[in-house]
């Protein structure tokens, strides 16, 4: 990556967070998750930007919606509908001048459970907590530890077997980025890298498994989860948030 680059590497970035912004409204009651994809792909066209999960290893659908025990990876349908006390998780991701970029939030309905809208909240401050620590000779470890603190300071779990990964020219980039470890482990990062940090936080056990659709992964113990995402550009200062609107 070069300078010249990074024009484009944020605005797909900032696209990515406007697209979550004017869906936001909509995440409601009586939604379904096939109808917020149909939209999705709409915000994305305004915007001259293409779902990169379209086709992608032959997702059928523009964007992940995980519904309640569903961690990550949830198909839409026009069968699962929002319920007052759902919790969602939207992951909206991109390919804008051949950069790519995805941005993921976890909405709690207002009738959901106290506990469910913490676990919510979870998945955005264990994200946040470990984006504060990218900078050039950091490791994965560092941030994975990070992401697992949140989730044991609320009484959560994190998922062991799924976690955030590079992003750039291609969706799927190393390194891996795991939800639980120590620092010193793993890959260390340096400045030109970009990360989808997205930590999952289970409410209940961190066990998951493939549902029949062949390709929502859900809780074990079918209690709730939530994921939270940023794309994150290393830098020679730290990090930079590239999934922000404005």
């Amino acid at each position: 990556m070069n300078d010249a680059d990074l024009p484009s590497l944020r605005a797909a970035g900032r696209i990515a967070a406007e697209v979550m912004d004017a869906l936001a409204p909509l995440v409601v009651p009586s939604v379904s998750t096939a109808a917020l994809d149909a939209r999705i792909r709409e915000l994305l066209a305004e915007r001259g930007a293409e779902p990169a999960l379209l086709g992608y290893r032959g997702f059928p659908a523009a964007a992940c919606i995980s519904v309640n025990s569903v961690v990550a990876n949830g198909l839409p349908s026009e069968r699962i509908v929002l319920g007052p006390k759902d919790i969602v998780g939207i992951n909206v991701a991109l390919s804008y001048h051949g950069w790519h970029s995805a941005h993921n939030r976890s909405f709690a309905m207002d009738g959901a459970p106290n506990r469910v809208k913490e676990l919510a909240q979870a998945a955005e401050e264990a994200c946040l907590a470990a984006c504060a620590l990218v900078r050039p000779g950091a490791s994965v470890g560092e941030l994975g530890h990070a992401v697992e603190a949140v989730a044991r300071r609320h009484g959560f779990s994190a998922p062991r077997d799924f976690g955030g990964h590079g992003i750039g020219r291609e969706h799927h980039m190393e390194p891996y980025l795991p939800n639980s470890g120590n620092p010193g482990e793993g890959e260390t990062l340096r400045a030109g890298m970009v990360l989808a940090i997205m930590p999952m936080i289970c409410l209940g056990r961190p066990e998951t498994k493939i549902k029949p659709d062949g390709w929502s992964v859900a809780t074990k113990d079918g209690k709730a989860a939530a994921e939270w995402k940023h794309c994150v550009l290393v830098t020679a200062e730290g990090g930079e948030i590239l999934t922000r609107a404005g």
